[in-house]
């Protein structure tokens, strides 16, 4: 998935859509890289179930994509 969001927090496990909370399981964070200016760039989340979610942001364009696997 590809778009750019209103808000989100991998770690925290909630996000907003239209003013609402949306809640969804909370991951342990296996991967974390920064740019210079601190903003995290890529991000990879295991869950209960092994599933694992990398979160890549694109600096250039303002926008992240989400790849689970």
């Amino acid at each position: 998935m590809t778009q750019c969001p209103d808000c989100f927090s991998l770690y925290a496990g909630y996000g907003m859509k239209d003013g609402e909370y949306i809640r969804f399981p909370q991951g342990v964070q296996l991967q974390d890289k920064r740019n210079t200016n601190g903003r995290c760039i890529k991000a990879v989340y295991q869950f209960a179930d092994n599933s694992k979610l990398t979160y890549k942001h694109n600096t250039k364009e303002g926008c992240f994509t989400l790849i689970a696997s």
